[in-house]
């Protein structure tokens, strides 16, 4: 199995990105799509902490923001695993299978107020349904406090202002290819990802899915938003070519073609 890295992230840290892209796969247990950040906890953990992290499933989408983490070895966010000063954490359900067929996936965060998080996902053109959103900080105390977002923050405390914490963080897709019982044969195409700006999905989804449920060109939404820090296309050369703003990636592995696109 194949994955694309950047040792070092090139954007800065901030506190809206937004994500396009189409993903296939042998079998949809529990894919882990993206991550920036390292990859630390197991494979059987529920949470891994990372700074922009997508783990899709049978049924769900969980998107996981954060500003840092230690890297220490089984380290879990519910546990105190941040260095930084927050997280937020997104899931959402109904997600449309994408076991040998294609996806389009649509995700958008906007942290500017981290006492309410704004993180949308959008599947093959329809708005996911967030059944739960929680945002997190810590004081380096090992000590979390944790806000229903969407319950109205009812524990009633403060959420003091983050970044997500992009750079000189490794970039990897798929995050834990090497463990092939968590990431079995994924596919992608068009990946677009902008750092510092939020698409909302429901007004920019022509950008990037026609009426026909076909890819857009990613000419179309990199002349509409500016150009994307990582613009990820073509076939298994190509692909491994960053022709977005956010420098140079790395190939490694097998990568192959695979037909059909979607």
């Amino acid at each position: 199995m194949g994955h694309v890295t950047q040792a070092s992230a090139a954007p800065s840290d901030t506190n809206k990105m937004t994500v396009s892209m189409w993903v296939n796969t042998d079998d949809q247990t529990q894919p882990f799509l993206m991550e920036f950040g390292p990859i630390v906890g197991t494979a059987d953990s529920s949470f891994y902490p990372s700074t922009i992290f997508a783990v899709a499933s049978s049924s769900t989408l969980e998107v996981h923001v954060t500003s840092q983490v230690d890297g220490a070895s089984g380290s879990n966010p519910d546990n105190g695993a941040f260095t930084g000063t927050g997280g937020v954490f997104a899931i959402f359900s109904a997600m449309p299978n994408f076991t040998n067929a294609w996806a389009h996936l649509l995700i958008a965060v906007d942290i500017t107020d981290p006492a309410s998080p704004i993180v949308t996902a959008m599947a093959n053109k329809v708005l996911l349904s967030q059944s739960s959103l929680q945002s997190r900080v810590d004081a380096d105390t090992g000590a979390i406090a944790n806000y229903d977002v969407i319950a109205g923050n009812a524990q009633g405390n403060t959420v003091s202002p983050w970044l997500m914490g992009v750079a000189g963080q490794p970039f990897c897709i798929p995050a834990q290819d090497d463990d092939q019982s968590v990431n079995p044969r994924i596919r992608y195409a068009e990946v677009q990802v902008w750092f510092g700006q939020y698409i909302d999905p429901s007004l920019g989804i022509a950008n990037f899915v026609n009426g026909s449920g076909k890819p857009v060109a990613h000419a179309v939404a990199q002349a509409a938003y500016g150009p994307s820090d990582y613009l990820l296309s073509g076939n298994h050369t190509g692909f491994i070519v960053n022709t977005g703003t956010a420098g140079a990636v790395t190939g490694a592995g097998t990568i192959n073609d695979f037909s059909p696109g979607p």
